[in-house]
């Protein structure tokens, strides 16, 4: 089950916007993956995070 997260963001290329993410140093906490409703995801941290 994936987590919910405090914000979601659409982008037209999950892919690239994962890789430069993960390149820029950003803790990604969950995939990517394609959920069951068709929607690939992958969930990050930030220093905002609580």
């Amino acid at each position: 089950m994936t987590p919910t997260p405090d914000l979601s963001i659409e982008v037209d290329d999950v892919d690239i916007c994962f890789e430069r993410m993960k390149n820029a140093g950003f803790l990604i906490g969950y995939g990517p993956i394609e959920e069951p409703w068709e929607f690939d995801v992958f969930l990050f941290a930030t220093h905002l995070a609580s």
